[in-house]
């Protein structure tokens, strides 16, 4: 995870998941703890913009969400703008970043777990903007499904059941469910339900006002919109964790 995501979370960091903590075990630790030099300077250069645009976003979601929750007369409509393919870039980079970290998956290290990957797909992906057909960003909510936002960030591989190949990552930011594939070669047939592949807009409202997060992408693909209403409280028997 990027250094300048993990700085808005403030000094001190509370993680749970990592291969040596017991289940439900939290480490108390700071960003620097969590983050690694492992890229030349060249590489770090060049994909630093990534980290910069994912910041943004990161730190508009977070803000729309405030801004909902205050009292205000305002009925305007607040517009967001960011680049839907440097964030999905910046999902694929994290991605490479888990399989080579001590990230969990069964509570061993990521690469001890894994039967197959194609790390070739995902560079080429990243240099080459090379993807396989239904590979990609993808935002997971289904029609009438309700989740709950949270201050937080999780992360988890994206392994295929059967073969148990590594083709991505799944993402949670503040509760908003997305994942990255790299790799489509053992998945199911098209469409998967609940899963929007590059939206182009996703919608947040409530106490009558609306944050818009627009996302750009290359010209040729269609725009699709995905609308949330914001409420507070307990949340519905039915609601989606942030996993």
């Amino acid at each position: 995870m990027s250094k300048a995501i993990l700085g808005e979370f403030g000094k001190k960091l509370r993680v749970e998941g990592l291969p040596f903590l017991s289940p439900g075990e939290a480490l108390e630790t700071s960003a620097a703890s969590l983050t690694a030099t492992i890229l030349c300077r060249r590489h770090n250069e060049a994909l630093s913009p990534l980290d910069q645009e994912a910041k943004i976003f990161f730190t508009q979601l977070r803000d729309g969400g405030h801004d909902l929750d205050r009292k205000s007369l305002s009925r305007k409509p607040t517009f967001h703008l960011a680049s839907g393919q440097m964030i999905e870039l910046w999902m694929l980079k994290v991605a490479c970043g888990l399989f080579h970290s001590v990230g969990a998956a069964n509570d061993r290290q990521l690469l001890r777990t894994i039967s197959d990957v194609d790390l070739g797909k995902a560079t080429r992906a990243l240099f080459e903007n090379r993807w396989d057909d239904r590979a990609g960003m993808y935002f997971m909510g289904d029609t009438g499904q309700s989740f709950v936002m949270s201050p937080d960030i999780m992360l988890a591989p994206l392994l295929e059941d059967r073969t148990n190949r590594f083709c991505g990552v799944q993402m949670s930011l503040l509760g908003y469910m997305f994942s990255l594939l790299f790799d489509d070669q053992a998945l199911s047939a098209w469409p998967w339900p609940g899963y929007i592949r590059r939206p182009s807009e996703l919608v947040l409202s409530g106490n009558r006002r609306s944050h818009h997060f627009l996302m750009s992408w290359p010209a040729g693909y269609p725009d699709i919109i995905v609308n949330m209403h914001r409420r507070k409280g307990r949340p519905p028997p039915d609601a989606r964790p942030p996993r």
